[in-house]
């Protein structure tokens, strides 16, 4: 089954036919045009750039009387959109009340789907985060 509502829901941001427009037009050396347009910039990438800063804490071993200071820690990742990274909120029929105007959808996650190798052998994992995404106004809950 999918793993997000979008396809059962002929969400635009599936079909390139449809897509209005996003993060999924900007992949490298791709441009999202209509068919009789030309690319304007053929030989002029488009250009960004990025900052980061990074924190961190020195790694303590184990001793006789306190634990290590660190764990490993494997980051899952599911987007509740089946990694589409974005999609589009249809817009209610035209005369339905606001308190009615509701767009539900729903995911499916399985902790094995982020994890490489076989699991069958492994009693369970320790959840030590879990961060729910949403922008507000348009998120009524999670």
């Amino acid at each position: 089954p999918p793993r997000s509502d979008l396809k059962i829901q002929n969400n635009p941001t599936c079909s390139v036919e449809e897509y209005r427009g996003g993060l999924l037009c900007c992949h490298h050396k791709q441009s999202l045009l209509d068919k009789d347009q030309e690319v304007p910039w053929p030989d002029q990438p488009l250009e960004y750039r990025f900052k980061f800063r990074f924190y961190f804490e020195d790694y303590e071993p184990a001793t006789e009387t306190s634990p290590a200071s660190h764990q490993n820690l494997h980051r899952m990742f599911h987007a509740t959109e089946g990694n589409a990274g974005e999609y589009d909120i249809p817009q209610c029929p035209e005369g339905t009340p606001p308190e009615q105007c509701v767009h539900i959808i729903t995911s499916e996650f399985k902790v094995q789907w982020a994890v490489d190798g076989d699991m069958s052998d492994k009693a369970g994992i320790h959840l030590m985060y879990a961060g729910p995404h949403c922008h507000a106004p348009s998120c009524l809950s999670m």
